[in-house]
């Protein structure tokens, strides 16, 4: 005999796919926000080459994010930098690999 979905004590819940607070692809705000991040970020100056301090790391503006889902979407952060300590590591594994 079957029970009716309202009877059922535990039933299945209905999966999404997506975590509370994850941004999911497709939603439109998100990339209009991020736009506006990177539009206010290049017009105060931070445009790609500039060197710029990540806290007190130094680096390179090199990109712009405009990912509207995942852990670091666009109008959080809309720079995409290279810092000094990436490139130090860049040379180490080259050197590696280099032997």
């Amino acid at each position: 005999m079957k029970v009716p979905p309202q009877q059922r004590s535990m039933a299945a819940k209905e999966r999404t796919g997506s975590r509370p607070g994850k941004q999911q692809p497709g939603q439109s705000p998100a990339a209009k926000t991020s736009a506006a991040a990177i539009h206010a970020a290049m017009q105060r100056d931070f445009v790609v080459g500039r060197e710029v301090l990540v806290g007190t790391v130094p680096g390179i503006v090199v990109g712009y994010n405009n990912a509207s889902f995942g852990n670091f979407i666009g109008n959080a952060y809309p720079l995409v930098v290279r810092t000094a300590r990436l490139a130090a590591v860049d040379a180490i594994l080259q050197s590696a690999w280099q032997v």
